[in-house]
């Protein structure tokens, strides 16, 4: 039996029969020549530590799957219901990391940051914003991804969007949008934590030093006012001031959220956004804004 084929043989374990997997052979597999096999070993590690088998022996391997740049662009299906069609697909690196993140299975800032950087660099071609931007979306889809795979973690989650380090809430924030935008079309359904996870993002949006964790907020709070408008209609005074932000994309989908929840009470200041801010996709989504209140420039 190939490396490729007997690491296959442990991923599909993993994932039907987690109890019934070898570590040591997994441990092999992690260590294996072929790039197919590292990928399937990759995927098998973080549906263990997902499954809660004692994986920590084998995470000190997340650091050579990281440095792996065959293996950084390979995907992962993750089945949310084996009889629907809908699937998403992380990165499979990430998402051993993100597993192993969420669980508790490694120290969770560095990770996140060695796997930002690891991302960073299989983009050589971007520059160094663009190659930060890209990471962190990568590595917070995959943590999305398991949260909503698992509809579980949202207490990790929210614990990260806390941290001191700016690179770890970037990646928080990044992966609470994706809950935002992805879980109902995933699931069908938006999650039980709904409310809190709009409390977290308004909280964000309203004190985050870092402009791209406040853009991830203000994104986040627009995706749940697409569906929940009630349950973002309360943070109208986070909005509007975001209005103001320095930065054009919160202060857009900031505009475009308080027509999602019907705000007229921000009319003044939704009009003068659509007269007076400097970038046309502001003014544009204030305008839109106004016309879904009733209040067309």
């Amino acid at each position: 039996m190939t490396d490729a084929n007997r690491a296959s043989r442990i991923s599909e374990a993993a994932r039907r029969e987690p109890t019934a997997v070898e570590l040591e052979e997994l441990g092999a597999c992690l260590d294996a020549d072929s790039r197919a096999a590292r990928g399937h070993a990759a995927e098998a590690l973080g549906r263990l530590a997902l499954a809660g088998r004692d994986v920590e022996p084998y995470a000190d391997r997340l650091g050579g799957l990281l440095a792996d740049t065959e293996l950084l662009d390979a995907g992962v299906r993750l089945s949310v219901d084996p009889d629907a069609e809908g699937w998403f697909q992380p990165r499979v690196v990430a998402f051993a990391a993100a597993a192993l993140v969420l669980t508790g299975s490694v120290e969770r800032a560095d990770t996140i940051e060695s796997a930002v950087r690891a991302y960073e660099r299989s983009h050589p071609e971007f520059d160094a914003e663009t190659r930060t931007v890209t990471a962190v979306r990568e590595v917070g889809w995959a943590l999305a991804s398991v949260v909503i795979y698992t509809d579980g973690y949202v207490d990790v989650l929210v614990s990260l969007t806390e941290r001191d380090d700016d690179l770890v809430r970037r990646v928080a924030a990044s992966a609470l949008s994706d809950v935002a935008e992805e879980y109902p079309p995933i699931r069908d359904a938006f999650p039980d934590e709904t409310p809190r996870l709009v409390a977290v993002a308004a909280e964000s949006l309203a004190s985050d030093p870092h402009p791209r964790v406040r853009y991830h907020a203000a994104f986040a709070l627009y995706e749940y006012a697409l569906g929940r408008p009630e349950l973002v209609r309360g943070r109208r005074d986070v909005l509007v001031a975001a209005l103001e932000d320095e930065s054009e994309l919160v202060r857009k989908d900031a505009a475009g959220t308080l027509g999602l929840v019907g705000a007229t009470d921000a009319v003044p200041a939704l009009r003068e956004l659509a007269e007076s801010d400097p970038a046309d996709r502001v003014r544009g989504s204030a305008a839109d804004a106004l016309e879904s209140l009733g209040e067309p420039e």
